[in-house]
Parts: C-alpha cells; structure tokens; sequence
C-alpha cells in the first residue's frame, strides 16, 4: 500500500500510516447538539487542548466544516475566523482562535451525520510521528519497453505515521 496524506488522518495502519482520527487513545469530545456546529463546541474542545499544546496548535477540517465554522459568532458577534493565513503559516488556509487552519479533505464535511469527526485541533508535531526514510529504491527496468529501446525506471520510498503523543490532539465529532 502506499501512505497518502489522507493516511495520516484517516489510514488504518494496514500497510499504511495509521491516521490520528484511528487512534483511540485520542480524545474525542462530542458536539453539543445533534446535527449543527456551534461557537461553544469550538471553544471547548479548543479549551480541551493542555496549555503547553495550544502555542504550537493549528486546525483541521474539512472545507464543508470550515465554511460552517466562518459562520460562527462569539457572544458579541465577533467571528473567531479570519480567511488571511499567519504570515509564518503561508499554507494555511485561515486563522481560528489565532491558530493556522488546515483544509483536510479526508475528513468528514457534515454535521448531519451522528460519529462524524468534523475538527481536529493540537500540536501536530508533538503529537503525531511521521517516518519518512531517506533512500529511494530504484529498480531498473531494461526489459518491457526493450522492443522499443526504452529504459524505465521504478521508485518506490517508504513512508508511515502514527500518533506519538495522544494527550497533543483533540478531535470533535458529531453528537449521537
């Protein structure tokens, strides 16, 4: 199997990286109604997150999820995201709560269906390990493409990932 990013969240650890989201000794905390986002969810699994994590934290959602959360107000009407990434974070997507923001395809996009894990939030690199070998394997290829004399090369690269430090990562998933 080869390791994808989606992997890294969702994967199985079946001759892949095993995904944070896979990982039961993640906290997972559930939304407080059954089929809607709210400002409180966030701010609570964000408070979820220890202190020492929350300097180093950055988010993840899916785009359906992120556009939910641009819709969010705090009590004062405020929103807690703006769409400018952090200058040190230029792959970022936004901010929320003064953390960068990630679009993470893999993950759930509705908070119409009950056990869906819709936002992440944690220290990425404290908490997740991902092993990534230096060499390339080529194999030389001299026999297919010989009656047309063309030589091809095959690469492969080993790659995997799994959760180093649950406590780090926090996950938000819709209410049952």
């Amino acid at each position: 199997g080869i390791t994808s990013n989606a992997d890294f969240i969702t994967g199985d650890g079946v001759n892949k990286a095993k995904g944070f989201l896979n990982n039961t000794d993640v906290e997972t905390i559930e939304t407080e109604g059954s089929t809607t986002l709210s400002y409180r969810d966030v701010v609570i699994l964000f408070g979820k997150l220890k202190k020492s994590y929350k300097a180093n934290a950055s988010w993840m959602a899916d785009r359906a999820i992120l556009t939910e959360i641009m819709l969010l107000e705090d009590s004062a009407g405020r929103p807690n995201y703006t769409k400018e990434p952090l200058s040190n974070f230029p792959q970022s997507v936004g901010t929320l709560m003064g953390r960068p923001v990630y679009e993470a395809t893999s993950m759930a996009d509705t908070v119409t269906v009950a056990g869906n894990k819709i936002l992440a939030v944690g220290d990425f690199r404290q908490g997740y390990f991902i092993s990534n070998r230096q060499n390339v394997e080529i194999m030389r290829d001299d026999f297919t493409g010989a009656s047309k004399r063309v030589v091809k090369f095959h690469g492969s690269k080993r790659v995997g990932g799994q959760v180093k430090k649950a406590e780090a990562i926090k996950v938000l998933k819709v209410k049952a």
